[in-house]
């Protein structure tokens, strides 16, 4: 019996120990979670601070950039490229006009311009 009673002192030593590392282990663990959670919401605030502060003035430059190329484009458009598509316009018209005019001579005909000489 001095055996049993012994195995009996030795089981309840290493349950006691078991929770008391138990209890120490589950405290660790949520001091850690509570200092991780706090170090990832410092971590979130420091983010917004910075998308904030770096890509609002980015943002409005490129607001401001397109604004100005879209005048650009308007303005290239209005002075040189419609000009030139009326003038190129008129000048096709114009060169249809003489072709259709260069047919309808008489003494021409379509068939006398394939005739080898």
């Amino acid at each position: 019996m001095h055996v049993l009673s012994t195995l009996i002192d030795i089981r309840d030593v290493v349950v006691i120990v078991t929770g008391i590392v138990g209890i120490v282990a589950l405290t660790l663990s949520i001091i850690f979670t509570i200092l991780i959670g706090l170090a990832v919401l410092r971590l979130i605030k420091a983010t917004r601070g910075t998308v904030q502060d770096g890509l609002g003035p980015i943002l409005e430059s490129a607001r401001e950039t397109t604004t100005e190329v879209k005048g650009s484009t308007d303005f290239v458009v209005n002075t040189l490229v419609r000009p030139v598509i009326k003038v190129y316009g008129m000048f096709a018209g114009i060169r249809k006009g003489l072709g259709v005019l260069g047919k309808a001579r008489p003494g021409k005909s379509g068939s006398d311009k394939d005739a080898p000489d």
